[in-house]
């Protein structure tokens, strides 16, 4: 027959186990939606959004034009890519001298705002802005919740 205690804390690791998981698919939803909108987030002309979808037949006889983005989606790539790896590298350094709360904070402090830069913005610079913005979130996010997991036990 279990014990009190033992459905407790079975019921505590389940609890946490959930928590986590809920944590890290909401820090990471942003790092991810900025690579699949990477041709939308680049399809920024004069201020307003240029649809990706071209209204011209596909089974054209001849090709007269390309439509080419003067930067490729590999800018949103790496827009997304190196800040992360730059907070994972040198966050932990730092981290212990900011208290969990403000942390967290700021992760989802970074988190929206890189949706609204990206929303709102009027050109590529501010939009791959909002993506860098999405990347660092995620980058303290991750160092920062994989610490908190020492806490808690197995």
């Amino acid at each position: 027959m279990p014990t009190v205690e033992g459905d407790s804390s079975r019921q505590s690791s389940s609890r946490n186990r959930f928590a986590f998981w809920i944590i890290g698919l909401c820090n990471n939803f942003a790092y991810v939606i900025m690579l699949s909108a990477a041709e939308d987030i680049l399809s920024v002309v004069d201020g307003s959004k240029a649809s990706s979808k071209s209204t011209d037949d596909p089974c054209q006889n001849s090709v007269v034009h390309r439509q080419c983005q003067p930067l490729s989606t590999g800018s949103v790539l790496l827009a997304n890519i190196i800040p992360c790896l730059v907070v994972k590298i040198f966050y932990p350094f730092v981290m212990h001298h900011i208290p969990f709360g403000v942390r967290h904070f700021f992760v989802v402090l970074l988190q929206i705002s890189s949706f609204l830069v990206v929303a709102f913005s009027r050109n590529i610079v501010m939009s791959l802005t909002g993506v860098a913005l999405a990347s660092i979130g995620a980058g303290i996010g991750e160092v920062t919740f994989l610490s908190l997991t020492t806490y808690f036990p197995k």
